[in-house]
């Protein structure tokens, strides 16, 4: 460490050295719980920095040689053991098994557990040991440099990559906030290396006062966090998605099962009717008890259709305890579900709605579809409980709900090759009149009732091809089918209309509380549109069969909110429109449908490019700026009058340095003068003069009067009036944003030479 850092100094630098570490290592919080998260990368952050300090800060050299750090192989050996030591202690408080084998796999599968994970992973398990030993080796590398350089940026570097790490291991990166926080920690460092504190001459230690430390916290807060505040206001750069490590990592997936859940649809309700006929009951697809009335569960949700099936495009993650959920303009209310599996199809596992919280680790997630599945082949045989968030939503919030925009959602709008014009015009027919995008997907859903019947579902016949679905659309003498058939075809018309939509195969169910036997009959299908602010929403294009009952509806109350059909319904129809057109022909229609193009990523990337380098010429114009003004201040009042005199004469070497003249410690003041005469090309200006009140106060025996503090301090007023006026704007630049400017220079030889 530099033999001019003092005790104050060294208490300020540690302790902000890491209070930086373990803010950058908290960015790790964008794929992690943050409260959980805390108290790891605390540890890890200031253990790794006092430890490190306290091992080899006392191994550093003596004041003649600052910057060597001496460790023989002893030990460096010993400081090793005992940074694994702390570190592995750390690790183990922080893990659920509090093990070195956890430990371990952290170190080695850590990172793809992380990747592999949705967001928010178990803060408690090996992957927590990522975090942990990245931000334990950030503090120790920090401190390292602390004691060994003199550069004022090095020991911070570690910290700044460490920040850049954590962001890239989330999926939603790091907030201003915590961007804010950092940047203060650094700037706070880098104004205190690059400028001595009051107090400190002729050997006397630092002393860091309230005053002083009020109004340094002051300057570094609004350096700090005005140009971070103002960058997610920036338009096109709040909502731009940050770059992850998750678009370039691909996560073991999950197969495929060989059974079409939407085709099972069929083949379950044809298989429950058979046995009714026979007087035996269904099977049992799984039990589930609720806390309070939902209607289906979710199974499977299917977002893209190539004319022959729809299948899922799921990118399944291990899940943790806490599932993320979208953050929407619904209300949502939390309903618990014990569930005990039977004999469901595949391996996906029910749920109300969206999944938050699930009992044991070690499933998996699409968070997209907010899906759950098994890594085993089957679900069957599986007991765990499930809190879910399922929507509440008002006929006043739907009513002029509005589509989203941009590639998360242009996907669900794709529709095969071979779409004959025949289905088009059926779309447009559907949608006849409708002016609001809610309207649209009613009247689909109202068209498909009215124009189209159910088979028996004995009867029924699989199959939900772009010919089969051209039959049933197009053909009056073949308009029958089952909710396979009825699911996928307002998933066509609705894309075909501009809606972006899916079909979500699952359990439609007579709402109720308590425990629920659910059967392989009450498996069907529905589609679903997503809007803007709300998500999905569900719709129902089944029309009842002869002999058959609609899955009843729950009774509203004032526990129990309406349900999602009737609502969509009363927010659908408040202006009349309450069917959708008949048979025939019909003018109008929204026509073939078509995403907006997306805007260039460019000017958003250009506009934060723009904020970030704002940013950091502000700091550091503000952090040089207030160091050569608070420099010049202590050289001018703090000393006795001889170090006052050679003051006056240091912060002329600094201007004349920023103005292009040669003054290295070789050459002596009257040198340096003739130097500086030369660049300047003014005769008058007085550094003759300087240079020999800085020689006469370096050697005279007597000391200089408070006369000559006063002169020698004027002609430093006049040398930097000239050289400002001197210097070009490249010169001007360099001095205000170059940090070396206004690092503190050691006194050179030129003062000391004749």
């Amino acid at each position: 460490m530099s033999g001019a850092m003092r005790r104050g100094e060294t208490v300020i630098v540690v302790a902000s050295l890491a209070a930086a570490t373990s803010l950058a290592g908290f960015s790790f919080v964008s794929a992690f719980q943050g409260a959980e998260l805390v108290p790891a990368v605390v540890g890890a952050g200031g253990g790794s920095v006092i430890i490190t300090w306290f091992l080899v800060a006392r191994a550093s050299a003596p004041a003649g040689e600052p910057h060597d750090v001496h460790l023989g192989p002893s030990r460096a050996a010993f400081c090793a053991l005992v940074e694994l030591l702390a570190f592995a202690g750390a690790a183990m408080l922080a893990t659920r098994s509090a093990s070195l084998l956890t430990i371990g796999d952290g170190l080695r599968n850590g990172w793809a557990t992380i990747l592999s994970s949705a967001v928010p992973a178990d803060a408690d398990g090996p992957a927590v040991v990522v975090p942990l030993a990245t931000t334990w080796l950030a503090g120790a590398l920090g401190t390292i440099a602390l004691v060994s350089s003199r550069s004022v940026v090095l020991p911070l570097a570690p910290s700044l990559v460490l920040l850049g790490l954590g962001g890239a291991f989330g999926g939603a990166g790091r907030g201003p906030g915590q961007l804010a926080l950092v940047a203060l920690v650094v700037s706070f460092v880098l104004v205190v290396r690059l400028g001595p504190l009051p107090g400190e001459r002729n050997g006397a230690p630092r002393r860091l006062t309230a005053k002083t430390a009020a109004v340094l916290g002051a300057i570094v807060l609004v350096v700090a966090t005005v140009p971070v505040a103002l960058l997610p206001a920036m338009p096109g750069v709040s909502d731009r998605n940050p770059v992850t490590l998750r678009d370039y990592y691909e996560p073991p997936t999950l197969t495929q099962a060989a059974v079409d859940p939407l085709s099972v649809v069929t083949a379950a309700q044809r298989d429950a009717a058979v046995a009714e006929a026979a007087g035996r009951a269904p099977s049992t697809a799984f039990v589930v008890g609720t806390d309070s009335p939902v209607d289906r569960f979710q199974l499977a949700a299917l977002d893209s259709y190539d004319g022959e099936r729809w299948t899922s495009t799921a990118r399944f993650l291990y899940a943790g305890h806490e599932l993320a959920t979208p953050g929407d303009a619904a209300a949502r209310r939390t309903v618990q579900q014990r569930l005990r599996l039977l004999s469901v199809p595949g391996y996906w596992i029910p749920s109300a709605s969206r999944p938050s919280a699930l009992s044991s680790p070690g499933l998996l997630t699409d968070p997209a579809s907010g899906m759950l599945a098994t890594p085993q082949a089957t679900a069957d045989g599986i007991e765990l409980d499930v809190e879910a968030a399922v929507p509440v939503y008002s006929a006043d919030q739907l009513r002029d709900a509005t589509l989203p925009a941009g590639p998360e959602s242009s996907r669900y709008l794709d529709v095969p090759p071979g779409v004959s014009e025949s289905i088009r015009q059926v779309a447009q027919r559907a949608t006849a009149g409708a002016d609001r995008p809610l309207q649209q997907a009613f009247q689909i859903q109202q068209y498909l009732k009215q124009n189209l019947q159910s088979l028996p579902r004995a009867a029924a016949i699989p199959g939900h091809s772009l010919r089969r679905l051209a039959d049933l659309l197009t053909e009056p003498d073949r308009r029958q089918g089952s909710p396979e058939q009825f699911a996928a075809a307002f998933a066509l018309l609705a894309r075909l209309s501009g809606l972006p939509s899916r079909v979500v195969v699952g359990y439609r169910v007579a709402p109720a509380t308590g425990e629920q036997t659910i059967t392989q009959g009450e498996l069907t299908a529905w589609p679903e549109v997503l809007f803007d602010g709300f998500g999905w929403l569900p719709f129902d294009p089944d029309p009842v069969a002869a002999g058959q009952q609609a899955p009843a509806q729950a009774a509203t109350t004032d526990s129990v909110p309406a349900g999602v059909a009737e609502v969509i319904e009363e927010a659908a129809t408040d202006n009349g429109q309450t069917d959708a057109s008949s048979e025939g022909p019909q003018s109008g229609g929204t026509g073939d449908a078509s995403s907006d193009d997306e805007p260039s990523p460019l000017p958003r990337l250009v506009g934060g490019l723009a904020v970030l380098v704002v940013a950091v010429l502000a700091a550091l114009a503000g952090g040089s700026w207030w160091a050569r003004r608070r420099r010049r201040q202590i050289r001018r009042h703090s000393g006795d009058e001889r170090s006052r005199v050679l003051g006056a004469w240091d912060d002329t070497l600094d201007r004349l340095a920023e103005t292009g003249v040669d003054v290295r410690g070789s050459l002596s003041a009257t040198t340096v003068a003739s130097h500086g005469i030369d660049v300047l090309a003014d005769a008058d200006v007085p550094l003759v003069g300087l240079a020999t009140l800085n020689n006469r106060a370096g050697f005279a025996p007597d000391p200089p009067s408070e006369n000559d503090v006063q002169v020698a301090w004027d002609y430093a007023a006049r040398i930097a009036a000239t050289c400002s006026a001197t210097r070009s704007a490249r010169q001007r630049a360099r001095s205000a944003l170059d940090p070396r400017a206004a690092a503190h220079r050691s006194r050179r030889g030129a003062r000391s030479r004749t």
